[in-house]
């Protein structure tokens, strides 16, 4: 017994018909690419299995959303949505706003300006620059 695909089981990639399944193979070791380079500069108890398994949704996501023709490679469109994927989801166990983090970000900045100009200062004997002053 034969089974029809849908219209919607198929993507069209680089002008080749294909199923939603043919493509997730193809195309995951992007989502491990992904999810390889965004882990580097997370905590060690956020697991790298998670990160793929939410790069696979925004790989899908990507099947269903591509239109091939837009004339841009299927594998820059993907790489973007699953990054986009992840970056969601984590940003979704993250119970610190954005904004929060920002702030923390820029006065932390701020603190290692001073220090570093106190640093100096004191290592050529001169008095601090004036405030505001560059």
């Amino acid at each position: 017994m034969t089974t029809r695909m849908k219209p919607q089981d198929l993507a069209v990639i680089g002008g080749v018909p294909l199923s939603r399944e043919e493509v997730i193979h193809k195309y995951l070791h992007l989502v491990k690419y992904v999810a390889g380079r965004i882990s580097i500069n997370l905590p060690p108890h956020v697991e790298i299995d998670d990160l793929i398994n939410e790069g696979i949704l925004g790989l899908i996501d990507a099947i269903g959303k591509y239109d091939d023709s837009r004339g841009v490679k299927f594998e820059t469109y993907a790489i973007t949505r699953i990054n986009g994927a992840i970056l969601d989801a984590l940003r979704a166990l993250d119970w610190v706003p954005r904004a929060v983090r920002q702030r923390l970000a820029s006065s932390s900045a701020f603190l290692l300006t001073l220090r570093t100009d106190s640093h100096a200062c004191r290592k050529t004997k001169k008095s601090p620059r004036p405030w505001g002053s560059r």
